[in-house]
């Protein structure tokens, strides 16, 4: 098992955690003020309010939520 090293920046934000057993990742959430509302084909950056400190030779993937990834 890989140790990660995450420091909250908003603290009312909820670490990540993985939702079922089993999951392959964790779910992470966007620190917002506001809602943002994404047009097709839009990105923008979206803050976690994480720092995370990964081992070398490690890397970290944000994808979108399974539900909405069709």
């Amino acid at each position: 098992m890989i140790e990660l090293k995450v420091f909250r920046i908003d603290r009312n934000n909820p670490l990540p955690r993985t939702m079922t057993e089993g999951a392959s990742g964790i779910d992470l959430h966007a620190s917002l003020k506001d809602p943002v509302v994404l047009e097709r084909g839009e990105y923008r950056c979206i803050p976690t309010g994480l720092i995370v400190s990964l081992p070398q030779g490690c890397e970290a993937q944000i994808r979108p939520r399974s539900g909405l990834a069709a």
